[in-house]
């Protein structure tokens, strides 16, 4: 898989037809990976399951000029909309969920 590597400074790609996910934080390009990095960091520490980072101008379901720090992919809906409750839970009031697709 793409997934991991020392440092986990990748990407996760996920499959071809998308899945949803849930975005927990948007870190500004500016701010760079290894923010990005952080902020996944501090999501699995506070239990959210699934972590990864994306580009999101790699994907136009998402908003153009992020790393996009999510949760998932989850292969339905209401899959998706269980997590984002849990996660909201443990203190990411305002992650959403979205579909990641090419």
């Amino acid at each position: 898989s793409d997934e991991g590597s020392v440092g986990g400074d990748v990407y996760a790609v996920p499959a071809a037809g998308g899945g949803l996910v849930v975005i927990v934080a948007s870190v500004a390009l500016e701010r760079g990976l290894k923010a990005a990095n952080k902020a996944a960091a501090q999501a699995r520490a506070r239990g959210v399951p699934d972590v990864h980072v994306a580009l999101s101008s790699d994907y136009p379901t998402l908003r153009r000029g992020f790393f996009a720090v999510y949760s998932g992919p989850y292969p339905t809906l209401s899959r998706a909309l269980k997590k984002l409750e849990k996660i909201r839970g443990r203190g990411y009031v305002s992650a959403y969920t979205r579909r990641l697709a090419k």
